[in-house]
């Protein structure tokens, strides 16, 4: 991006980050002036090309460049029925957005890859430069909450379109993630030669996913075996029993030197299993299903890949901080890793917060058993990232002490 911006109308010269430890070494000692301050507008410079997002009723809105008014998507045409987005929206630039936070302004384009300019309060303001305050579509979740913690989404693997000039194992960066109390968050990425600013659930990645695997069993036989029952079939001859006594462990076993999770569930005496393996399972997943647990009103899904078996967590949120848990895998429980038909290995109504307590403290526990001298270098990589915990889970569990 040139120096010169908007036909010389704003002037700027912030610093470029081409890798991951130059971006780090800038975001680190930023946290300490900006976690805790709540964010009161978001500008953005020049053009805004592409703008989606969803009303309260959850219709698909749209707002191009060359328009000056939201559509619901199946109505852009005509152009009869005008929307506001409240929520999930996302626009498209190609120059300078700015966050701010009382008298602190993080600035930043963001529009290739792995390469972000980024300054504080350094923007110079010209009258008529061409600001436009975007803070409206973003008031339901984001503006006046408090900054919670920034995340940069590392990765060695440079996107296919700079293929050109920056190699496989570079230390890089995809997006830059603000995330804020009550489970949203900001995501910073570029998008070839445009920069992206989207607003999503912190947990929604990992529960898309989930909820699309969970999908391809749940009511349809194209991937089961032949009489092999749907989940939807599974649940609809499954009675739920009292889960006050259940309780969530994690085996000691598993912790020596792997991030690796052997849960245990056992509800009176009923035990199921689930080995969540951190090289064929993504371990963030697990904090983001807590997440969709503390704060989502919608069902919620966790599936783990168990190195052939496979399992699934589904849960239902139900009134008085209750929720059914149903555990269904196709693992022979008391037999290693072996397969057979799907089956329900649980189904029980228990305490919500009691359930997110002891799944909590499963997450924290190795912690005590690591030996981060004798690790790898991929597993001290996940166990760095892995154990900066999630604010919105103990946030939730100290509240609920209260």
């Amino acid at each position: 991006m040139n120096k010169k911006l908007l036909n010389n109308k704003l002037s700027w010269n912030a610093k470029n980050f081409y890798t991951s430890t130059e971006l780090n070494d800038f975001i680190e000692p930023l946290k300490s002036m900006l976690l805790g301050k709540s964010i009161d507008g978001i500008m953005v410079i020049g053009h805004i090309y592409t703008s989606v997002g969803y009303d309260n009723k959850e219709n698909y809105c749209v707002k191009y460049s060359d328009e000056d008014k939201w559509f619901i998507e199946n109505n852009n045409i005509g152009k009869q029925i005008q929307s506001l987005p409240t929520h999930k929206v996302s626009l498209s630039l190609d120059e300078p957005l700015v966050l701010c936070f009382g008298d602190i302004r993080f600035e930043i384009n963001y529009c290739e890859f792995s390469n972000a300019q980024i300054g504080i309060n350094t923007l110079n303001y010209v009258k008529n430069s061409n600001y436009q305050d975007v803070s409206n579509y973003f008031t339901k979740n984001i503006i006046g909450k408090n900054l919670l913690d920034i995340k940069i989404k590392y990765t060695p693997k440079p996107s296919e379109y700079v293929s050109n000039y920056r190699e496989i194992g570079e230390k890089m960066y995809d997006e830059i993630i603000f995330i804020f109390e009550g489970g949203y968050q900001l995501e910073i990425a570029s998008d070839i030669d445009y920069m992206c600013l989207s607003e999503k659930a912190t947990w929604q990645e990992q529960q898309d996913l989930a909820k699309r695997d969970w999908n391809y069993y749940y009511d349809s036989r194209e991937y089961l075996d032949d009489g092999e029952k749907t989940f939807k079939e599974l649940i609809s001859e499954s009675t739920p029993v009292d889960g006050t006594n259940a309780i969530v462990t994690a085996d000691d076993e598993y912790f020596s030197g792997f991030l690796d999770y052997y849960f245990v569930i056992n509800n009176n005496g009923n035990i199921s299993n689930c080995y969540y393996g951190f090289a064929v399972n993504n371990m963030n997943f697990l904090w983001d299903f807590l997440e969709a647990l503390v704060i989502s009103k919608d069902d919620c899904y966790l599936w783990c890949e168990e190195e052939g078996p496979e399992t699934y967590f589904y849960v239902q949120n139900l009134d008085n901080d209750k929720i059914r848990f149903i555990h269904i895998s196709n693992r022979i429980q008391d037999d290693g890793l072996f397969i057979e038909n799907y089956k329900i290995c649980q189904d029980f109504i228990t305490s919500k917060y009691n359930f997110i307590k002891q799944f909590y403290t499963c997450l924290m526990q190795p912690i005590k058993h690591f030996n981060i001298n004798n690790m790898s270098k991929v597993c001290l990589d996940e166990y760095e990232e892995f154990y900066k915990d999630s604010k919105n889970v103990k946030k939730y569990l100290e509240l609920y002490n209260c």
